[in-house]
C-alpha cells in the first residue's frame, strides 16, 4: 500500500497548475497586475500551506511562478491590437468577467489624431480604459489626483455632463502648459450611462515622451 504521507510532487504539480488557472482569472477579473498578485498568492500561502498537509512546501513557489506567468500570458495576449483598434478575445472576456456591470465605449483622439473606439465598464475611470488600450497616455500616478499626466479635452456636449472638478483637479490642470477651458484629468472622470459614447481628445502633455506636465 502506498503511504499517502510521503511527497507526490506530480499530483502537487497538477494542483499548483489548476489553481494557478483559478487565481489568473480572479486577477485579470479585478483587473489586478500579475506582479501585485503574485505578493497577495505568497501572503496567503503562507497562512494556508501549513494546513495543506498533501500539498509540498516547494509547490507554492511553483505556483507563484505559475500565477506570475500565466497572468502576465493572459494580460498580453488580451492585450488591445493597437493597429486596428479591437480587444483581443482574452480583453473582452475580461470585460465581461466583472459582474452586474454595464458595457460600454467611449471615443479617444490620440496626439496623432487618430479616434480610437475604446469599450470599458461603468464605474471605471477613463484614465483606466485609455491606459488599457494601450493608448500614448501617461497616467503617472494610477489615479491617485497627485499629477496631470492623464490630460484630456473633453468635447463639447460631454463636457457640460461631467461633475464640477475638485481643487486639486483644478490646480494639477492649471500646472500644464496646454490647458484648455474644456481640460479636465481624465483619472477624475468615471464612466456612466449618461457619458457613453463620450469623445475626448489625448493633450500633448499627457503623451508618455512630454516634459509638459
Amino acid at each position: 500500500m502506498a503511504d499517502s504521507s510521503r511527497p507526490q510532487p506530480w499530483r502537487d504539480f497538477a494542483i499548483a497548475i489548476v489553481c494557478a488557472v483559478v487565481v489568473s482569472s480572479v486577477l485579470l477579473a479585478f483587473r489586478i497586475q500579475p506582479a501585485y498578485g503574485g505578493i497577495i498568492f505568497v501572503l496567503i500561502s503562507l497562512f494556508t500551506a501549513p494546513l495543506a498537509v498533501t500539498v509540498a512546501w516547494w509547490s507554492t513557489a511553483v505556483l507563484l511562478v505559475a500565477v506570475v506567468g500565466l497572468a502576465g500570458l493572459w494580460h498580453a495576449v488580451g492585450a488591445p491590437d493597437r493597429v486596428h483598434g479591437t480587444a483581443g478575445g482574452l480583453d473582452r472576456l475580461r470585460l465581461h468577467l466583472a459582474r452586474n456591470a454595464v458595457l460600454m465605449k467611449i471615443l479617444v483622439t490620440d496626439q496623432s489624431g487618430v479616434e480610437h473606439e475604446l469599450e470599458g465598464l461603468e464605474g471605471w475611470r477613463t484614465m483606466e480604459v485609455i491606459r488599457d488600450w494601450g493608448l500614448n497616455i501617461k497616467a503617472e500616478c494610477g489615479g491617485a489626483c497627485s499629477c496631470a499626466t492623464c490630460h484630456v479635452y473633453v468635447e463639447d456636449g460631454w463636457f457640460e455632463k461631467l461633475p464640477d472638478p475638485s481643487d486639486d483637479e483644478e490646480d494639477l490642470l492649471y500646472s500644464t502648459l496646454d490647458k484648455k477651458p474644456n481640460s479636465r484629468l481624465s483619472c477624475q472622470v468615471l464612466l456612466s450611462e449618461e457619458l457613453d459614447g463620450m469623445r475626448v481628445t489625448l493633450a500633448p502633455s499627457a503623451a508618455k515622451d512630454s516634459e509638459a506636465a
